[in-house]
């Protein structure tokens, strides 16, 4: 008689979860900010300044070395108001400087009693025997006076018009306006024509009559 095998049950496992342990979360410090304190910056007044004296304007003679006009350049007698060119000589060699003074003759005699403005507008002709190079400001108008000028962009031709400093009374004596500084350069007879202006005491702009000046240049 062959024995049955009696089979054993395998044991049955049972799983015992895991615990898993919750974390104690540690409240982190409450930080206290403490407000820096910025100190107020305490502001000097600064000094007021003492006033400045206002300059007294000295008219600059016109320098030694500037060519004296003959005598007709004097201020002419009273009469009608008038602008001439006065140039020392009429016949200059080439190579040689010369200067033209402008001068307002008997400016009280505008509308109004004196000139506030004078213009100039002016050319040689032909071109070539003279050329200019500069111009210089007269004393007959007030140190600080306001100027508008071309001042020989080309050597044949010059723009200049003074207008009288703020708060200074129109130009009631003559004297010179302006002055050119101009060369000989080539032989020829040159002949420097303007127009001119001027604005009188009145505010009336008018034109003033002019004798063009003629110069001979020799070789």
């Amino acid at each position: 008689v062959t024995p049955t095998a009696t089979r054993t049950p395998s044991p049955t496992m049972t799983r015992t979860p895991s615990v898993t342990p919750t974390a104690t979360r540690t409240p982190s410090p409450t930080m206290t900010r403490t407000p820096s304190v910025t100190p107020t910056a305490t502001r000097t007044p600064s000094p007021v300044p003492s006033a400045t004296p206002t300059p007294t304007w000295t008219a600059t003679p016109v320098p030694s070395s500037t060519a004296l006009p003959p005598p007709s350049a004097t201020p002419a007698a009273a009469g009608p108001l008038g602008i001439r060119a006065v140039t020392a000589s009429t016949v200059y060699t080439v190579g040689t400087n010369f200067t033209i003074n402008f001068w307002l003759d008997n400016p009280a005699s505008a509308p109004g009693g004196g000139v506030r403005m004078a213009e100039f507008d002016c050319a040689f002709t032909p071109d070539g025997p003279a050329a200019g190079q500069s111009l210089t400001t007269g004393t007959v108008f007030a140190p600080g006076s306001s100027v508008n000028q071309n001042n020989f962009n080309y050597p044949d031709y010059f723009y200049y018009a003074i207008t009288q400093a703020s708060g200074v009374p129109p130009v009631s004596v003559g004297g010179i306006v302006v002055t050119v500084n101009a060369r000989a350069a080539a032989a020829g007879s040159v002949t420097l024509n303007c127009d001119l202006y001027i604005t009188s005491a009145n505010g009336s702009y008018t034109a003033v009559s002019y004798t063009p000046l003629t110069i001979t240049v020799q070789g």
